[in-house]
């Protein structure tokens, strides 16, 4: 039996200029020059009107590739050189912080290690396939907010091919963000945090003392811990009952320069003893004589038998304390230094501890 017979594609033109009709199957097509080759460009329809339209609009397009394709830097070559500009970009901006800068270097040697052959790839090899299979490999290692910044940065890499010509489309616009999850706060009660302190002063040797001020001040204050140890005397008034926090050379993580922050009196009672024990220091002297309690601070809640706190959760600690003396969240996020006007706080801690809720319960009264 004779195998059945192929038919020979053919590009028939129909009297217009660059369109033709490709036989079989009657489909019309666009034939173009993109980078001095020859490209044809389906316009997916066999009627005759609609395929003058269309035309109309894929023609000024793949001029303008063409015309990109002509400018494009010789320089240029793999998705690693693309990635090395944007990394120039990242650290010739002017309004990114040095830390900012230095998370975005971590993320772009993260997509690196997950995805081996990304830096030697040509920016036109690459297919919104490809991509996925990255996503999938990224999502098993990294949590959703490390993924999300992954994928902005992948995308603008691509976009940046798109820019200089290398690539017709962003194969990347098909990831989509990973929804982030609240986490469940799990903070210490007030006996329990005060025996976290004991453990601090008198479990860790020489330093103990001075590792439990930083942890009252962060607990205290609310303050990032870049915050705490850029805190100067000048900046602490007593008399006014308020800190200035500035976050130094560096500036606060909001970038708006400084904030005023009052002091509840528990941090009035600290910094006054602090003060006093230390009446030679100059006003340039920093507050917090600790750098971090990062590694005794896990160590001290486990010998008290109380959640495992952090640098960060201590500002957690904090915000929920006050709310739940009765501050408003609007209020505390600002005393906290965040600009979205409480959306942040509200889905923070919007939700307080069951304790809280359920003496809130007990006041609401129908009758």
């Amino acid at each position: 039996m004779k195998p059945p017979t192929i038919a020979k594609r053919r590009y028939v033109p129909v009297g217009i200029t660059g369109l033709y009709k490709r036989e079989p199957g009657g489909v019309y097509q666009l034939r173009t020059k993109v980078a001095g080759r020859t490209k044809w460009l389906s316009l997916e329809t066999r009627n005759l009107r609609i395929a003058r339209e269309r035309m109309d609009r894929e023609r000024p397009a793949a001029r303008r590739k063409t015309a990109r394709t002509a400018q494009r830097p010789q320089n240029l070559r793999t998705l690693g050189d693309l990635q090395d500009l944007r990394l120039q970009e990242i650290d010739l901006d002017p309004r990114t912080r040095w830390r900012t800068k230095a998370y975005y270097r971590l993320i772009h040697r993260e997509i690196e290690g997950t995805w081996p052959s990304f830096r030697h790839l040509g920016p036109d090899k690459v297919t919104p396939h490809h991509c996925m299979q990255w996503a999938q490999e990224f999502s098993k290692r990294y949590c959703g907010q490390r993924y999300n910044s992954a994928v902005a940065e992948v995308k603008r890499v691509f976009t940046l091919a798109v820019e200089h010509g290398f690539a017709a489309e962003n194969p990347a616009d098909a990831l989509r963000r990973a929804p982030i999850r609240q986490k469940h706060l799990t903070l210490p009660t007030s006996q329990e945090f005060a025996q976290v302190i004991r453990e601090l002063e008198t479990g860790v040797p020489v330093s103990g003392r001075r590792l439990a001020d930083l942890v009252r001040l962060l607990a205290f204050t609310g303050l990032r811990i870049g915050e705490a140890r850029e805190l100067r005397w000048r900046d602490v008034s007593l008399e006014k009952e308020e800190i200035l926090v500035s976050g130094g050379e560096d500036g606060t993580k909001g970038g708006d320069g400084f904030r005023i922050v009052p002091l509840i009196p528990e941090a009035m009672e600290l910094l006054t003893r602090l003060c006093n024990e230390r009446p030679h220091d100059r006003p340039d002297h920093r507050v917090a004589t600790a750098v971090t309690a990062r590694h005794a601070l896990p160590s001290a809640c486990e010998r008290a038998k109380a959640p495992k706190l952090t640098h960060h959760t201590l500002r957690h600690y904090f915000a929920t304390r006050c709310i739940e003396a009765g501050v408003d969240i609007p209020t505390v996020s600002r005393w906290l230094g965040h600009r979205d006007g409480g959306a942040l706080a509200m889905r923070t801690y919007g939700h307080l501890r069951d304790d809280h809720s359920k003496a809130a319960a007990k006041r609401v009264k129908f009758f």
